[in-house]
């Protein structure tokens, strides 16, 4: 909590096309934007006697169904990373954020939170699936420590294929913030290069 993880991915969202159509799905209004091409929708919970209840699950599940591009959940907790990823794997451009203590363990992460659902998938169909994410950007105190993108699935080994970017090194703490500097490891993988090839960016 508090890493900074919102405020990037409230960032992100700044740069989706206008003419491509998003679906945002979130507990609480913590993400916000004026693009005209965001279809939004908030988590309704049970109360009292009323049967009405919008769980992050039902909503995404929900989501398949409807015409849009992209589909994004806030923080994904649960199952509902399952119906997510499912939408990834079979064409919409999908993110979200989750917990985890490195780039690499959150992958971990969304497979624990994939078997919430119940599915009888093994963990190697499941990281299959997650194949479809393009870049991890690992936070920690409002500073971006990692970058690690996703290469592809081995079918040999039964795993994914990390490409390290950037790292920040860390050289101390002050008062939680921390300072260093940051490290170029590698150059975007072929799989991202492609995707950055065709994408006009606003300068």
């Amino acid at each position: 909590g508090g890493s900074g993880k919102t405020t990037v991915l409230n960032a992100c969202i700044e740069y989706i096309p206008d003419d491509e159509a998003c679906l945002i799905i979130q507990e609480s209004d913590e993400l916000d934007s004026n693009k005209g091409c965001i279809l939004w929708k908030q988590v309704v919970p049970k109360t009292g006697e009323s049967d009405n209840e919008y769980t992050l699950q039902y909503l995404t599940e929900k989501g398949l169904l409807e015409d849009v591009d992209r589909i994004g959940i806030g923080e994904t907790k649960g199952a509902e990373a399952m119906d997510l990823f499912d939408a990834g794997y079979t064409g919409h451009v999908v993110f979200t954020t989750a917990h985890a203590p490195s780039a690499e363990q959150g992958i971990n992460k969304l497979i624990f939170n994939m078997k919430r659902s119940g599915t009888d998938y093994k963990r190697e169909d499941l990281l299959e699936m997650l194949s479809v994410i393009d870049v991890i950007v690992f936070m920690k105190r409002f500073k971006c420590v990692q970058i690690t993108e996703i290469k592809g699935f081995n079918y040999e080994k039964k795993q994914l294929t990390f490409n390290p970017v950037f790292e920040f090194i860390i050289k101390k703490n002050e008062n939680g913030s921390l300072k260093g500097c940051f490290k170029t490891i590698a150059d975007s993988c072929e799989k991202v290069k492609k995707k950055l090839e065709v994408i006009d960016f606003e300068e």
